[in-house]
């Protein structure tokens, strides 16, 4: 095999030897035809450990990766993937309530939006039932699905509008 530094190293092993290299970046192969009838090979095929990101620590319910990720940047606890996803949707969709428990301590928004327009209580029923105890637990802490958002949005703009009414009926008044 042609190692990093440009060498190429024979590797004689054994029955029972072991061998780790980087297959993918180093340049390896059998440079003589087998002596034998038979072999039997492993092959092991890693990644090493790359930081853990918000969203992936709440995907797999990882609380103190989670914890680890906000005090280095705590903005991670915000932060949205291509569609749109926190980590709190993130946590709903693997149903880890611990984890979305923190996350609204930390005052994130439990009725985010992705980029489908759904909230992390849509992401839980969908992903786990509307019996699920995380979507009760949800509910419990105001999150609202994306239907009933819409409503109180409407509801809030038709009282905005009955307000400037009413300022302007005074102001005629005057």
């Amino acid at each position: 095999m042609y190692g990093h530094d440009g060498k190429v190293y024979n590797v004689t092993m054994e029955p029972g030897d072991m061998v780790l290299y980087e297959s993918h970046s180093v340049l390896h192969g059998r440079p003589f035809p087998l002596k034998g009838r038979y072999y039997a090979n492993i092959f092991v095929h890693f990644e090493p450990a790359a930081d853990l990101s918000a969203n992936e620590a709440a995907k797999i319910g990882d609380l103190i990766g989670l914890q680890e990720v906000a005090e280095d940047n705590r903005s991670q606890l915000y932060r949205v993937d291509e569609n749109q996803w926190q980590p709190i949707h993130e946590a709903a969709r693997g149903a880890h309530i611990h984890v979305i428990e923190y996350l609204v301590q930390q005052e994130v928004d439990i009725n985010a939006l992705t980029l489908g327009s759904e909230t992390p209580l849509d992401i839980a029923i969908l992903f786990n039932g509307e019996d699920h105890p995380v979507v009760k637990k949800l509910r419990d802490l105001g999150a609202l699905p994306f239907s009933d958002l819409e409503e109180t949005e409407e509801a809030e703009g038709e009282k905005y509008d009955d307000d400037e009414e009413d300022s302007s009926e005074s102001h005629d008044e005057l």
